[in-house]
This record gives C-alpha cells, sequence and structure tokens, in this order.
C-alpha cells in the first residue's frame, strides 16, 4: 500500500466524501493541530519546561444543534496511517459522561446568544489517536472554541482570527482566549484523569512555525482529586507560552530546519489515563527507596555530623529522589529549546546537531527510568542509533518517546537528507522483526510542516462556509419550541421531507410558505414575501418587542392596521387553522406607533435562507 501524505491538504484530496459528510451536519466547525513533544512530558504536569510541535494534521470538531436540551454523541472518525483510511471510532463512555456533565455547567455560564440547547458532538481527526499526538488536547480546543462560538454571542470567528499573529504573552493576556482555553484546559483533563498542565489544549491554539515553550505554576489538588477541585485549581493556575523565537527574542524571515523528523508508530496504542494514574506508584516507589536507603544510612553512620556530612543520599528528605528525577527532566528540556534556538537562528553545525540529538537521548533515558519507555520502544529507539551509526553521521541521531509513553510513536530527529532513504528500510525492519503494524506517522521532509492553529472551517452565521458544503445544501434557520435558534445545513432532499413535515416553514428564496406541507396561495396570505421579511427580522431578535419602526421600510411597517391586517393576523388564523396551534405573534400600542413580539410556543418554525 502506497503510504498516503499526513497532511490535511494530502488527506482531504484523497478523501473528500468522507470532508462533506462531516461539514454538512455541521453549522459550526472548528479544526485544531495534532502536535508532538520534544520535551517535557511529564516535567510540565510539576510545573516544568514543556517544547511541542505542530503538525500538518488536524481534529475537526462540529456542533450540531439539537432541539431538546441534551447532548448526543454523533461522527467520530480517525485516519489510521496504517490502513491508509479513515475508521469509526468509539466514544470512551465513562470520559464523555464526565465531558458532558462538565459543559453542561460550563455552557451555562456562557449560554447568552440564546436560551441552553443541547447538541450532537462530531468529530473527524486526520491525527491517529492513541499515539501520543495530543489528540486529546485538539478536541479540547476545538470543542471549547466551537461551544463558544454557539453559545456566546460575544465569541465571533473574526476575534479568534485576530489572535493568529498576537505575541503569546499578548493571547495569554486576552480575556476571551483565557476564558476558552481554560474550558479546554478542563476538558482536556478529563482525558487525562485529572492530571494536565494545559500544555495539551494550549498548544493547539497557537499559530506558530517554531516549536511551542509552556510552562504553569503547579495549582493542582492531590492525585484522584474529585474532578470540581481540579476545575477550581484550574481556574486559579498561572500559565505561560511562548514561541520558540519569542522566548529567545530572533527573528528568522524564512527559517529553514537544518534536521530531518518524523514519528515512528511502535505497533502498540497508549491510554494517557491509565498511564498518568501510574505516576503516584511510581513516585511512591521511588521515595519507598530513597526512605529505605536513608535508613540504612542512619543505622550504619551513628554520629550525627557524619551523617551530617553524607547528603548525597538525603537532600531534603525521600522526597528529594522524586523531585531530582523530575528536575533533571526540566534541566534537560531546558538544553533541548536551547539548542532548537541555535538551530534554528544560525542553522547547520555539526556540534550544535550533536548538541541537540544528546540532549534527546538523554531525556529518553530519564523516561525508561521512569518507567515511561518499554521494550518496544527502546528498540526502536536504539534501531535508529544504529542506522544512525551505520550510516557514519558524524552527530549522531536522536529518539524518543513522545506522550506519554507505554506505546505510542518515537520522535526521531537527524541531520537534513541523510537519513531519508533509510526510513522506509527501518520500518520494514521493525515490522517484520514485531510482526506488528509500525508505521511512518509524520515526516518532516514528506508531509511538511504546521503553521496554524485554532481555526474556525465553519460558521454559517458568521457566513463562514467550508469548501466541503457542496452545491444543493439548503441553509435553514430553525427557531424550535424551546425558543432555541439556530442554523442548519440539509441536503435538497432532506429539506424536500422538511417542507412537508415542517409546522411553519418560510421560504426566503422563492417567496412562499408552507404549513405543514401545504403551500399558501395569495388568497390565503396577501404577500408572502413582506410576510416572511417580517418574520425573518422577528426572528433575529425572539422575544424582544420590536417598535415598527426598527423594521425595513415597508408600508405595512408604518400602518398597525395595515400589518395587522394583512399580515399578522391572517397567519396566526391560517397556522391555527391548518395545525390546531395558535402563533406566539403579538402586536400592541397605537396606529402609527406600535410594536411586535414573536415568541416561542407551540410549534416550529423554519426559515430556507439560501441554497448552496
Amino acid at each position: 500500500m502506497q503510504r498516503i501524505a499526513m497532511n490535511s491538504k494530502s488527506l482531504q484530496e484523497h478523501f473528500p466524501q468522507v470532508y462533506r459528510d462531516f461539514f454538512s451536519k455541521c453549522p459550526i466547525a472548528v479544526s485544531a493541530p495534532g502536535s508532538f513533544i520534544w520535551s517535557g512530558e511529564y516535567a510540565s504536569i510539576f510545573g516544568g519546561f514543556s517544547i511541542t510541535q505542530l503538525l500538518p494534521c488536524r481534529v475537526y470538531v462540529g456542533i450540531e444543534p439539537r432541539s431538546t436540551t441534551e447532548m448526543a454523541n454523533g461522527l467520530y472518525l480517525v485516519f489510521n496511517p496504517s490502513l491508509g483510511k479513515f475508521e469509526s471510532h468509539p466514544y470512551d463512555p465513562l470520559i464523555r459522561a464526565e465531558i458532558f456533565k462538565l459543559l453542561k455547567v460550563e455552557i451555562k455560564k456562557i449560554a447568552i446568544k440564546s436560551k441552553y440547547q443541547g447538541f450532537v458532538l462530531h468529530i473527524l481527526s486526520e491525527v491517529p489517536t492513541e499515539r501520543g499526538l495530543n489528540t486529546s488536547g485538539a478536541i479540547s480546543a476545538a470543542l471549547a472554541t466551537a461551544l463558544h462560538l454557539t453559545y456566546q454571542k460575544n465569541s465571533k470567528p473574526e476575534k479568534i482570527k485576530k489572535w493568529l499573529r498576537l505575541f503569546l504573552s499578548d493571547l495569554t493576556r486576552n480575556h476571551l482566549f483565557d476564558q476558552i482555553f481554560r474550558l479546554a484546559w478542563k476538558i482536556e483533563s478529563i482525558y487525562h484523569a485529572g492530571v494536565t498542565s494545559g500544555r495539551g489544549a494550549f498548544v493547539p491554539f497557537v499559530h506558530s512555525a517554531y516549536p511551542v515553550i509552556y510552562f504553569m505554576i503547579n495549582q493542582s489538588p492531590s492525585w484522584g482529586s474529585e474532578p470540581k477541585k481540579i476545575f477550581e485549581a484550574i481556574d486559579k493556575s498561572k500559565y505561560w507560552g511562548f514561541r520558540l523565537n519569542e522566548f529567545f527574542d530572533f527573528e528568522v524571515p524564512s527559517y529553514h530546519w537544518p534536521i530531518d523528523f518524523g514519528l515512528i508508530y511502535s505497533g502498540y496504542e497508549n491510554s494517557t489515563a491509565s498511564i498518568i494514574r501510574m505516576i503516584p506508584n511510581i513516585q511512591e516507589d521511588f521515595m519507598e527507596v530513597a526512605g529505605k536507603i536513608k535508613e540504612k544510612i542512619h543505622q550504619k553512620i551513628t554520629d550525627p555530623k557524619d551523617r551530617e556530612a553524607c547528603r548525597f543520599y538525603d537532600h531534603g528528605g525521600k522526597e528529594a529522589a522524586w523531585e531530582k528525577i523530575i528536575e533533571a527532566l526540566g534541566i534537560i528540556s531546558l538544553k533541548i529549546a536551547s539548542s532548537l534556538e541555535t538551530l534554528l537562528r544560525k542553522g547547520y553545525s555539526e556540534e550544535h546537531l550533536q548538541e541537540f540529538f544528546k540532549s534527546l537521548n538523554q531525556y529518553q533515558n530519564i523516561l525508561h527510568i521512569l518507567e515511561a519507555s518499554t521494550t518496544s520502544i527502546d528498540h526502536i529507539c536504539f534501531s535508529v542509533f544504529e542506522r544512525g551509526r551505520k550510516l557514519d553521521i558524524v552527530s549522531g541521531v536522536g529518539a524518543k518517546l513522545t506522550g506519554a509513553g507505554h506505546g505510542g510513536d518515537v520522535v526521531f530527529a537527524a541531520p537534513i537528507g541523510i537519513f531519508r532513504k533509510s526510513v522506509e528500510e527501518l520500518i520494514n525492519e521493525l515490522r517484520t522483526f514485531y510482526n506488528k503494524e509500525i508505521s511512518l506517522d509524520y515526516a518532516s521532509w514528506i508531509d511538511g510542516y504546521e503553521e496554524e492553529g485554532i481555526k474556525v472551517e465553519q460558521c454559517l452565521e458568521g457566513k463562514i462556509y467550508s469548501s466541503f458544503v457542496s452545491r444543493g445544501i439548503a441553509k435553514v434557520i430553525h427557531l424550535n419550541k424551546q425558543g432555541n435558534l439556530h442554523t442548519d445545513l440539509y441536503t435538497l432532499e432532506e429539506y424536500k421531507n422538511l417542507k412537508k413535515e415542517a409546522d411553519l416553514l418560510l421560504d426566503n428564496i422563492n417567496n412562499e410558505i408552507y404549513v405543514k406541507g401545504q403551500h399558501l396561495t395569495s388568497k390565503e396570505i396577501h404577500s408572502a414575501s413582506k410576510t416572511i421579511d417580517i418574520v425573518q427580522f422577528l426572528l433575529n431578535h425572539v422575544g424582544k418587542e420590536i417598535k415598527n419602526s426598527d423594521f425595513p421600510e415597508s408600508s405595512y411597517t408604518r400602518d398597525r392596521n395595515e400589518l395587522q391586517g394583512k399580515v399578522i393576523g391572517p397567519l396566526i388564523k391560517i397556522v391555527n387553522r391548518k395545525i390546531g396551534y395558535k402563533l406566539n405573534l403579538k402586536i400592541n400600542g397605537g396606529i402609527v406607533d406600535f410594536w411586535v413580539k414573536l415568541e416561542p410556543g407551540n410549534l416550529d418554525i423554519y426559515l430556507l435562507e439560501e441554497i448552496f
């Protein structure tokens, strides 16, 4: 099977129908990129430095409004590079339940655009799951953004677009961004068993050609705390983010990577939540060993002054053993950041390459001590080293796991150009050795680089349409009985059925009105076009009294008798006669100064706005 390039452009060209199906369901759709970690997987949880690289494949999250207040699962497709196709992916029932529970609370805080309504959640992921490529962080960022666009009237696509080129020090002070990010952080914490630095949720927001640096002040409660306490801690936590060039104060107008890098799938999936749950046990093991050693030292050395001199075993108590490991990870992360800065700013140098690769390998060694690595990951890293040795690469090469470990992907890096022809051969050798679907998930020289972060792909209210919304799609505004106003997309066949069943449907294109599939004639309604104009205006101001002078200019809106006798009165009577329900359309006031109000109630109202 020929490998499909792992970037959005390639996947969209190969699977256009998958994208058409997704976007035809979602009035609002937001995408965010996947990413991998150069360093900081574990150190960042404890307040350390993390360095993350965006990938040129994305996760798309779509919101399809419902007429009820319930939330439901919809489409969930994930690309499988090993098989070269999108596959249906199950929603984890426990994670889904916790996320929906959180969202019911959070949406009510921001739902000022309209009354609270439920939705169907659709996910389309170009990023393979459970490989350490931050799928959960991308979903969290895209979902939080999509929900704000759906429920918060101050959240508009143009505001989000302005984030693109802000310095991250300015972005983190932006109130709207901070709101959306902290919601994403809470969602991500559910994916990660309550333990998260926020890195995974932060990075997908960022537009950057450079690696992204992130760290925070750890405000997390103790391991295993209830979600409410974790969410409260997230609301209080301080965080910082920088593009690499911002942190080191340099700018390369058209930077060039002096290295090739890629991701090799180990053949084993990982579950971040289950792996993170192991950390307290690993931490306890380190502390227990340190405690035993300290006790033995005290038994063997009786003189207090001599004990004080033997500080190699103590340095602050048994907790210090764990702290030293985390501190070492943090120091190596700083070395990796510094090496990347030197490589990108100064370019190719054997000395600089060697320092960078050595730091990556040191980081992997400590992850091995933390039991995050496995025999297969160690073997893949070793195979990469051996391949570099056989190719006589002077600077060597680098390899480490990415993500939580215990499976997933291995990131490798080598001097530009030298390693490329050997990768396919290496992958085939590993497949034969393990008899597993080991694959090249990403290669910088084949798949390219990513610079875009969060992106509003579709927002019908904001007149942003995906290129995959093809001709023959109807855009319909819907006011349901509960008072929720939203926009839906229908195929022409679906719209044809809707026209037969809708309580009240106003066709703004053909100037026609239907009540339960029955077309109203000119004998029944004096002017269908003027009636549609007035109802459409009222739909945009549901529940509010609108003064007649605020309506678009019309002879009907200048005279109450004209409006009531030829538009409002006839429409109310016809609807009541045909379906037995009264349209909540009220008018009060004088002849020339009066107010009109449309309220939700007994029936669903639909308005066909346009057909693509």
